[in-house]
């Protein structure tokens, strides 16, 4: 059985069908993981026109630009587009423009370095709102993209330790 190559109308096209009330049976397959509305599968197979492939390369090649046109957080009204300080851009240039950077930053000002960090999400399919390790989401995003070795599995393995022995507290 060939597997379905989607694009960017065909996922359009689902999503339209799916907000309609279709099951994604019905729709000869869902281009998302686990049929989870929003979540798309990391081993889809996607045909990319001309122009989407061209703004994939400008975002490779500027993650400024990539910041501007496509990072969202969430505040207090919801999800919103970023607008990068000064700041923020000479921070994001320095990354990728160096391999090695030390960061002197206070706390709490929007930085995470710890995978053992939580995000809050919100599933769009079903609006549940959960609270979730940075290492979990890291894992399921790149588990199926590449093939991963034993030492992948031990990092995550490790990771999911840590959380749990910095959640135990010490007997005084």
């Amino acid at each position: 059985m060939d597997a379905k190559i989607w694009t960017t109308k065909a996922v359009s096209e689902f999503n339209d069908s799916y907000e309609q009330g279709y099951d994604p049976k019905q729709l000869g397959g869902s281009p998302y993981h686990m049929n989870m509305y929003g979540w798309r599968a990391g081993d889809l197979l996607f045909k990319y026109t001309r122009e989407e492939f061209e703004e994939i390369l400008k975002c490779k090649k500027d993650i400024l630009y990539f910041a501007d046109k496509y990072a969202y957080a969430m505040t207090d009204e919801g999800v919103a587009k970023i607008t990068l300080r000064p700041y923020q851009k000479k921070v994001l240039k320095a990354f990728k423009d160096n391999r090695f950077n030390i960061y002197l930053a206070s706390r709490q000002v929007g930085k995470c370095s710890l995978l053992t960090s939580t995000v809050t999400i919100k599933h769009t399919d079903s609006g549940v709102i959960e609270d979730v390790y940075l290492y979990e989401l890291w894992y399921k995003l790149f588990k199926n993209i590449n093939k991963f070795n034993l030492a992948f599995h031990i990092k995550y393995f490790l990771y999911k330790l840590y959380a749990k022995l910095e959640k135990l507290e010490p007997d005084v």
